[in-house]
This record gives structure tokens, sequence and C-alpha cells, in this order.
């Protein structure tokens, strides 16, 4: 894995959101990347109005960690999302691949989740395949953690990053090249 300091640099924590932009100038359905891009900001920000927003009321994310599998509620996601932006949790992807389709997006990479309340870093790999209903809303999910493989490293002595300043640059109404 990375060295886990340099993922604060807005290159590493924005990655995603890059690729998003990448496909976007391609010859691909363009809806469900937005989808996507609001929810990524909004699991990063902790702003669970804008997970929300991307989620179909009868969204399920299944989850495989490596045990019995979980199955979890589109409002019980966002309530999650929401306690985790009021202890300033951040939670980003850095992506390998990334392979959309009008009503599919797939992909895999890492997931990051930096505790600001105790300056720690776990990063594990990650995969998933995300359905869209018709209206571009995610209608389901099914994403493998590899929990076992989770790297947490702590870094006192590391800046955390500015969610104003994330905010600004993940704003998708104005072009910050992301």
């Amino acid at each position: 894995m990375a060295d886990d300091a340099a993922l604060f640099h807005d290159d590493q924590m924005l990655q995603a959101f890059r690729m998003i932009a990448e496909r976007l100038e391609g010859d691909v359905p363009a809806a469900p990347l937005h989808t996507l891009r609001e929810r990524l900001a909004g699991e990063l920000l902790g702003d669970d109005q804008r997970v929300a927003a991307t989620l179909d009321p009868g969204f399920t994310l299944v989850m495989h960690t490596g045990g019995p599998s979980s199955t979890t509620s589109g409002p019980d996601m966002v309530d999650g999302i929401r306690r985790q932006g009021e202890i300033g949790v951040m939670l980003w992807v850095s992506l390998d691949d990334l392979v959309v389709d009008a009503d599919v997006v797939a992909g895999d990479g890492l997931l990051h989740t930096f505790h600001t309340d105790t300056s720690s870093l776990t990063t594990f790999p990650l995969a998933f395949f995300i359905r869209f209903t018709v209206d571009g809303l995610m209608a389901s999910e099914v994403a493998f953690m590899d929990v076992a493989a989770a790297v947490t490293t702590s870094l006192p002595d590391v800046a955390t990053p500015s969610f104003e300043r994330l905010r600004s640059l993940l704003d998708f109404s104005v072009d910050n090249h992301n």
C-alpha cells in the first residue's frame, strides 16, 4: 500500500473523482457516474443527505467481509454516514479499475477510513458492483471488503485534511478539474 501520510494529498484523496471525470470524457453512460461521484463525495465529507440523494428507496447493500455476508438497508447506511460525519470520520476510495454500463458500475481498489479523533487510517482492499434504476439512482450494491488484509496506521503528526477545502473541491456545480 502507498505511504499512508501521502494519502492526504488532494491527488490521492481525489483519485477516484479524477478517474470518474476521465470516464465522463469518454463514450460511457454518464448518469451512473454522476450518481457514484455524488455518493463518494457524501461518504468522504460525512454528508448523509448527499448520500441519501443517490439511493433508490429500496436500496440494499450486501457486504462480504470474509465471514457471513450482511445486508444493510439504504436508510441504515445513510444513518451510518451521518454518524461517521458527526465524529469526523473520512471515508474514500482509491480505484484501480472502474467499469461502467447503462445500469451497472463495478470497480476495485482500496477503501480508506481516517478517524480524525485518533488520527488513525485504516486501509483495505475493496471490490463493488452497483446496479442502478432507470432514474439513475442506486438500486443495490454488493461489496467485498478484505478486512483480514486491513492495515491501520497511527498518523499523529499528520494534519487533518480540511473538510471545507474538500467540500469546495467536490462542488460539481463548478469545474474543479477533479
